[in-house]
């Protein structure tokens, strides 16, 4: 379990990555988001952040991507967890929007107990 917590306290994404950015998070615990879009992590508008074996749980999206929601943007997801139940109507673990990325996540170690209200872990917008 990663040593660091970020706790979002139920008000809005705990990490956005935004405009181009390009940083790395690595080793945290990212949790207790909530927010329309990314309850975890959002990664928007030409983001190519790297996120390494951090753990993403207990996070809700009212629309897209519980524990993470990706628009128009290509991270590398490396040695990532995302558990214990991240909540969204489409994408409760990841969503990827609006068009399917060449490599969305490699040595991914599991992903695992999330719950989905149409029943989608990974959903990828755009096809």
């Amino acid at each position: 379990m990663a040593a660091t917590i970020i706790d979002g306290g139920g008000n809005d994404s705990v990490v956005v990555f935004n405009n181009s950015d390009t940083s790395t998070l690595e080793g945290f615990t990212v949790q207790n988001g909530n927010a329309n879009n990314g309850g975890g992590i959002s990664l928007i508008n030409n983001s190519s952040s790297t996120i390494k074996g951090n753990i993403i749980k207990n996070n809700t999206a009212q629309g897209l991507g519980g524990g993470i929601d990706i628009y128009n943007s290509s991270p590398t997801i490396i040695d990532k967890t995302i558990g214990n139940v991240n909540q969204a109507p489409q994408g409760g673990g990841i969503a990827y929007q609006p068009a399917v990325p060449q490599s969305l996540v490699t040595s991914s170690r599991k992903i695992m107990e999330r719950q989905l209200v149409e029943g989608f872990l990974l959903i990828l917008m755009g096809l």
